[in-house]
């Protein structure tokens, strides 16, 4: 069975051991079902050779950057990744990229804090269904009650990304990424107002990803029960192969939130023959 499979009443396990020295793989982390397993985890991590740890924290962020943002660290710049660092009560970014390499802070979370996501990321391919204009709940407008709350369509902002609201004519608040083009071109900033998300809120939100793949049989198969088992639904999909066996997957998922985009996009992309997964640029 896999590792991470959940036993029931009644299974027999036998546990396996070696004589060599090995410790846990940091995927654990996504498995481990109490505070306890994860903090022990951790630790064994932390006493690792700290240089390791810098280098693995410095990856795991450039990977989540380029898997949520289509960007990198360098184009973030060092000053901003040292304020995150501060906001996270590191006063340098080796002990920052550190604490992310051994999983003190998870580099999905580090990503949506910087507020990097660009509003083309969120764009969907032409199969897509077009979603819903005037999809209510979901955000809370700070300060007033019973507004009505639709979401612009020019970003799709999902939970978890950093959000705006604006003030429309007769139709209650249109809610924005916070670095939303329409946001930063618009000239009335006295009609802005801070929103937030509704912790309890179940909505889902389409979401395209592009995946590329060395082309096998039943990659396709292996793709969908990742999503599956992730509890996520893939509402349009297309698949291109080039000449070289390459293969390009385009798919909408329905999501509830970031966190949840970047777990199915992790575990896409240790699938065999998977080179890369990232939001979708394209339109």
């Amino acid at each position: 069975m896999p590792l991470d499979y959940r036993l029931k009443n009644g299974d027999i396990v036998e546990i396996v051991t070696t004589k060599a020295e090995h410790g846990p793989s940091r995927d654990w982390m996504n498995i481990a079902r109490t505070s306890h397993a994860r903090e022990k985890i951790r630790q064994w991590f932390k006493r690792q050779e700290r240089d390791e740890n810098i280098s693995h924290g410095r990856e795991s962020l450039e990977r989540e950057l380029r898997r949520l943002a289509r960007t990198s660290l360098g184009a973030v710049g060092q000053d901003r990744i040292l304020e995150m660092a501060r906001l996270y009560k590191f006063d340098n970014l080796d002990d920052f990229y550190a604490a992310i390499g051994y999983g003190a802070v998870g580099a999905q979370q580090v990503v949506t804090r910087l507020g990097v996501v660009d509003d083309a990321q969120l764009a969907l391919p032409p199969t897509a269904p077009p979603p819903s204009p005037s999809r209510q709940g979901g955000v809370r407008v700070k300060g007033v009650g019973d507004l009505l709350v639709r979401f612009g369509k020019c970003c799709h902002p999902i939970p978890g990304d950093p959000i705006i609201g604006f003030i429309t004519r007769g139709k209650g608040v249109t809610v924005h990424l916070k670095n939303c083009q329409t946001v930063l071109n618009e000239r009335e900033t006295a009609r802005m107002i801070e929103v937030e998300w509704e912790h309890e809120a179940q909505q889902t939100y389409p979401i395209s990803i592009r995946l590329e793949a060395y082309d096998r049989t039943g990659l396709l198969s292996d793709i969908s029960q990742i999503v599956a088992e992730n509890k996520v639904n893939i509402v349009a999909a297309n698949v291109a192969v080039t000449p070289d066996r390459t293969a390009t997957v385009r798919a909408t998922l329905e999501v509830a939130s970031v966190a949840q985009l970047a777990r199915v996009m992790s575990k896409l992309e240790q699938l065999k023959d998977v080179i890369t997964v990232q939001r979708d640029l394209s339109t």
